[in-house]
């Protein structure tokens, strides 16, 4: 290869001259046991090869195409927020939608805006908070809301527990090691009564699949039992009333929680008429032939 290099022009071939001026740097070239120049050689050589390829840059430059950085995507941001800090949170509510093409993960459409760069310095701070905690914090309240249409009459997703009727999962944060307050509203009609508030039923509460109480509500005849109007009714019940308008009101829980992100589960238990554990035989006793 070298016995047919032009060492007068360095320009046919600046690629093999590179890889000269690398074996020469580290004087791994000639090797070992062949005869070797002198040591003033080296940097002599070295330097005109140097010079000779830096001036062929020069008159011929050759920048290649511009690439954009790559960074994360929305998704890839949040897992390694998860990974690095321990931090669980929700990517698609803290930065806007990546530009994909059909992909969310090529480069070139993976650029950096003005509004994205906001929105990951605000999602700094958020995470900052999570991951390090502030004992100074001031106490703080959060709403989660069902769509009121909602059919509640099944399990609803893998987030819920078995057995379970209707109710919400959600992925919560608590900032602290503390003592947490949890109010539970039910649903209602167009006409704000409580929906089933006239029987009795359990209300199951869990974190992270452990069941912190279980509650009882509904069933109650705080008057006539007339609230809504019926074939025996001569007048509303405004006890009654009031009582299916507001049972929910007893619905605070009080719990002691680590920091951290988890799992709040609530839920009513699945009602069923099927027999539970071991089926008794049938008794004969009262048959007749």
């Amino acid at each position: 290869m070298l016995d047919r290099a032009n060492l007068n022009n360095v320009s046919e071939d600046p690629q093999l001259w590179e890889k000269v001026i690398s074996k020469l740097s580290l004087q791994t070239m000639p090797p070992v046991g062949m005869p070797r120049p002198e040591e003033n050689f080296y940097s002599s050589f070295v330097s005109y090869l140097s010079e000779s390829l830096d001036k062929l840059a020069q008159s011929n430059p050759n920048p290649g195409s511009m690439v954009i950085a790559h960074r994360l995507n929305r998704t890839e941001y949040t897992n390694t927020i998860r990974d690095l800090l321990g931090v669980d949170i929700d990517g698609a509510e803290m930065l806007p939608p990546d530009n994909s093409g059909g992909f969310d993960n090529l480069g070139d459409l993976l650029s950096v805006s003005e509004v994205l760069m906001e929105s990951y310095m605000s999602a700094a701070r958020v995470v900052s908070r999570l991951a390090v905690g502030d004992p100074a914090i001031e106490a703080d309240s959060k709403q989660y809301v069902i769509n009121p249409r909602l059919l509640q009459n099944v399990r609803m997703n893998e987030d819920m527990p078995f057995g379970s009727r209707g109710g919400i999962a959600i992925q919560h944060h608590f900032p602290l090691d503390g003592e947490y307050v949890l109010n539970i509203r039910l649903q209602r009609t167009d006409n704000g009564y409580i929906i089933g508030i006239n029987e009795p039923r359990l209300l199951d509460f869990r974190v992270d699949g452990e069941r912190v109480k279980l509650l009882t509500i509904g069933g109650e005849n705080v008057g006539l039992g007339y609230a809504r109007g019926g074939a025996d009714a001569v007048a509303p019940d405004f006890a009654q009333a009031q009582y299916e308008r507001t049972a929910d009101s007893a619905l605070e829980i009080r719990f002691p929680m680590q920091a951290g992100t988890r799992t709040v589960q609530v839920a009513f238990l699945e009602e069923t008429f099927a027999w539970e554990g071991h089926i008794p035989p049938p008794s004969y006793e009262n048959w007749y032939a």
